[in-house]
Formats: structure tokens, sequence, C-alpha cells
């Protein structure tokens, strides 16, 4: 249900306008739509379905374009007409399954099948607490959203802040509202160890609320000043602006540490023993668990480290991806990163660059014995002749550049030696491999 603000009776205003012209092209695009669908149930000609939906779409997309033209920073709608479209397409194509047998979508049916929803009862959408980077727990759903309140991660809930985090529980690490620059109120932890300052108070500022950023605000409603949670410091995350007018950083994460990977331990003479009680990594496993996501475009993220990383394939005619290739440490920016950022740039982004050795070796997995690749399967599966990085990803067991130069010895740089997991300094002029990584600045 689409709500805007209310305003007093009276001469019409600008804001309420625009909303009853969009709302009467969304009521155009959802008959025009059932009409195209009524006249296919009937008919059963899929082109003249398509072409029918299709000016249904451009129908609503002109009126909506007309209601912002005329209204302008008046109309209160913070969606765009894309989601507009995209949602009352889905409530269209709903209502037109029902009529021919099927149960309407919604909440509270066990299936993700309504707009919005991350999950329906038992239906998670495959997700766990591990998927999305906790250490173990139980995933719940309340009210269609992911419920991560039972989800443990590796430190964050000892009440002590450890790694990376900017809080934990009580402890604040002596930071209040004031010291972040708010006039006042009562500063908090949210559950991933960031700081929760959606109950601290602005300096005064009247004019919060008309969507731009005036005085003293951080944000005004859909207005962030061009901020996010990766700009002010945190991994990754969701920014919001606060009633206000200030961050809500509640959904911002900080980085976590990742474990080596290793889970099994040995005695002196290399025979393996029970873990148990040894102290050795085996047995501790400090660091959240190595978990990576596939993104379907050539592209892998940590879950830990909010970083997203190349994928190299195999491609038999060769190409900018592919793990047969070798720089030196100056071309593996000047030729293989600069490629990758020209537009329209890989995957969509056009900040690549070359790893620092910290970054590369977090990607290590050490309980991948000699002789490698020793990293975990999203860098290394379906590596075959002719694969291509959306379909395979590969990691040649060999040294792979950093950014890092190595300073005792300045015309030497740092690399990641993939067969065994060494890390070792090479002349900058040596031929190495490359993977490319973006984002955790």
């Amino acid at each position: 249900m689409l709500v805007f603000a209310s305003v007093a009776s009276g001469a019409p205003q600008p804001g309420p306008l625009c909303a009853s012209a969009v709302e009467l092209a969304a009521s155009k695009l959802a008959q025009c739509r059932l009409k195209a669908e009524s006249v296919h149930s009937r008919t059963g000609d899929a082109t003249k379905r398509a072409a029918a939906l299709a000016k249904c779409s451009t129908k609503f997309g002109e009126g909506f374009d007309r209601a912002v033209a005329r209204y302008g920073a008046n109309c209160p709608m913070i969606e765009s007409k894309e989601t507009f479209d995209g949602f009352l397409t889905q409530c269209a194509d709903a209502t037109a399954a029902a009529a021919d047998g099927a149960f309407l979508p919604g909440c509270g049916n066990d299936a993700i099948d309504a707009a919005g929803e991350q999950c329906d009862g038992t239906d998670l959408g495959g997700e766990t607490c591990e998927t999305l980077g906790f250490l173990s727990g139980t995933l719940g759903c309340d009210g269609c959203r992911l419920d991560t309140t039972s989800c443990v991660s590796t430190l964050c809930g000892n009440d002590a802040i450890d790694g990376d985090e900017q809080c934990d529980g009580a402890d604040l690490g002596g930071a209040s509202c004031e010291t972040l620059g708010y006039e006042s109120g009562t500063l908090g932890c949210s559950a991933g160890c960031a700081f929760e300052t959606s109950g601290c108070a602005p300096f005064p500022a009247p004019t919060c609320g008309n969507g731009v950023v005036d005085g003293l605000e951080q944000c005004d409603g859909a207005e962030l000043a061009g901020e996010t949670c990766v700009t002010l410091g945190y991994a990754r995350g969701t920014l919001a602006c606060g009633a206000g007018c200030a961050f809500a950083t509640g959904a911002c994460e900080g980085a976590t540490f990742p474990a080596t990977g290793q889970t099994t331990c040995w005695d002196a003479t290399g025979t393996v023993i029970p873990c148990a009680g040894t102290g050795q990594d085996g047995d501790i496993q400090a660091g959240a668990p190595l978990a990576y996501v596939d993104n379907g475009d050539g592209t892998v993220s940590d879950s830990n480290t909010g970083l997203t990383w190349e994928k190299l394939d195999d491609e038999s005619l060769g190409g900018i991806h592919d793990k047969d290739d070798t720089y030196t440490w100056e071309d593996a920016v000047t030729v293989k990163i600069a490629a990758l950022n020209t537009p329209p740039c890989f995957a969509g982004h056009c900040d690549w660059r070359l790893p620092s050795l910290k970054e590369l070796l977090s990607i290590a997995d050490y309980e991948v014995p000699f002789p490698g690749p020793t990293v975990r399967a999203a860098f290394e599966t379906g590596c075959v002749p002719g694969c291509t990085s959306i379909t395979c990803s590969c990691t040649a067991p060999d040294f792979y550049w950093s950014s890092t130069t190595y300073a005792g010895s300045p015309q030497f740089a740092w690399y990641v030696v993939f067969f065994d997991g060494n890390v070792l300094a090479n002349p900058k002029d040596t031929l190495g491999y490359v993977r490319a990584v973006r984002g955790g600045e």
C-alpha cells in the first residue's frame, strides 16, 4: 500500500497533487496489465500480450515523469518509477495467476512470493547465520524479515571491543553522542558491534524534513549528502537518515577479521592429533570462518572483510581474466587494472585495484595442503579449459602480486604463493599473477 503524508484541507497543495497524479498512473498501469492478461487468457496470443504489457509500462512511465516534471521537489515519493512499475507488475501478475487458480502471495504462507519478503515462515531463501557472515546460531524469520538475533559472531557479543569492532554491548570505548558530534542523547551499540546513533539528537535543525541537507544536518530524508556506510568507516551495510536528520548507522557493519581456514592439528613429527587443548590454530580457529558469495557477474564477495574479488578463468582464447596471464609489478596496474577500469568497466565498477599484502592473505585457506591452490572453492571450482569467469573460478598455484612494496629493498614487492600460502618478496620486474580487488577502503 502506498501511503503519503496528509495536509490540511483547503486549496490543493503540490505534494498531494503529485501523489494523486502518480496514483492515477499506477491505477491505469494495473488496469492496463490486467486487461492484457484477460485478452491473453481468452486468445492465448503471447506476442500480443508481450506488446500490450510493454505499452502499459511505457504509459505508466510517461505519467510518472509528467508528475515529477510538473511538481518537482514537492513530490513526496521516495521510490523510483521502476520500483513502482515492478511492484504493480507483481501485483497484477499475482492477480492474473490467482484468477487462473493459484493462491495469492503474501506474508505468512511459508513461501517467499511477495515484494519485500526476505523470508516467510520456515522459508529462509537458503540463508543461514553462516551465509550471512556469522559464526553459528539459528536464523529466524520475523514479519517476513530475516531475524539474526540468535546468530553468534566470533567476537561480537562478548562485551569487549575486539579487532575492528566499534563497540560491544555496554562497552562503547569511551564514545558518546557528544564525542561523535551530536548535541546530546544516548549512544547505543548494534548487534553487529557498530555504533547505533539513532538515539542521539543533533543540534537544532529547523529545516529537518524538507529533503535537503541544511545547516548542521547530516542528512534529510533520502538525501544522505553522498555518504554511505563505507565512507563513514564501516565495511558494508545500508546507511539511513533518522528522524532528527542525523545518520542512522544501525544497518552498517564493521569488517570481521577472517580465520585461516585451518581445522586440523599435528604434533612435532607431522602426525595428525586431536585438536582439543593443543592451543594450535586448528584448536582455537581464531577469526571468522571463511565465507564467500559468488555474485554471478565474474566476482566473489568476502562476507567477512566486505572486499569484492575478481574471478579468474581459463578461456582458450585468452582474455583479461585468464588465470595464465602474468605481469610485471608495474604492468599489473598500468595494464591489467587499467583495463578493468576502462568504461564500461568490469562488473559495473571502475574502482578495481591491486590488493595489499594483508588483503591478499585474507583469501588463503591454510587447511589446503601442498601443492594447493591454498584457497576455498569460491576461487577454485570448475576450472577447465575454455571456461569463463561466469561459469568457473580458477587460481594458478603460483605467486600473486600485492600492491605492498618491500621497504627493506624497494625494488622488490611482496607476493603470496598460492601453492602453499607462503609470503615472499620478488623483484618488481619479475612476471607474476594478478587478482584484482575493490572495496574495503
